[in-house]
């Protein structure tokens, strides 16, 4: 983290508990009873096990797939393009999907993967984001978010810095 320090908590422990269960009431009151959870790796890891479990608590049990998707690489800053970086290893054809993902940002991930998994067959396609960033413009929006977050480098609770901090319990920003 040359040149950046790590700031303080911008969510807690609290925090992020409280809003995981109020997504997965949200969830819950919404979508249909036989729906897949599709995780966008590897920052929502944390985030979807965490729904997975609050949802299971509300007498709720979705599949759960994982569709690796890169538009960062290693750096900070996005590249503006999306690829594929794990296929999606499910048959989802028919099937209603919530899409989860950590930080939406541009939307370029979220609309990437909404068109990817329209294509893959599903009926319908809905999505959720445990943080939303401000952004002029963006090309997709969740149906779904824990968060409005600052504009800022965000790790923890599963997001990296250069695949560290993931174990972060707290989400802080780096400044």
């Amino acid at each position: 983290m040359t040149g950046r320090n790590r700031e303080a908590a911008l969510f807690t422990e609290p925090q992020i508990s409280q809003a995981v269960q109020d997504l997965a009431r949200a969830v819950d009151g919404q979508c249909p009873d036989d729906f897949v959870m599709i995780v966008l790796m590897d920052g929502g890891m944390v985030f979807a096990a965490d729904l997975l479990r609050a949802l299971f608590g509300l007498g709720r049990n979705p599949q759960m797939g994982s569709l690796g998707l890169s538009s960062y690489g290693a750096g900070r800053q996005s590249r503006g393009v999306v690829r594929v970086t794990q296929e999606l290893q499910m048959d989802i054809s028919g099937r209603d999907v919530l899409i989860v993902d950590d930080v939406l940002e541009s939307g370029a991930s979220l609309e990437f993967a909404r068109d990817y998994l329209i294509g893959r067959g599903a009926n319908s396609v809905r999505s959720c984001a445990l943080a939303r960033k401000p952004y002029e413009g963006r090309k997709a929006q969740a149906d779904f978010v824990g968060f409005d977050a600052p504009d800022k480098f965000l790790l923890g609770y599963g997001l990296d810095d250069d695949l560290r901090y993931r174990g972060q319990p707290y989400i802080s920003g780096l400044s």
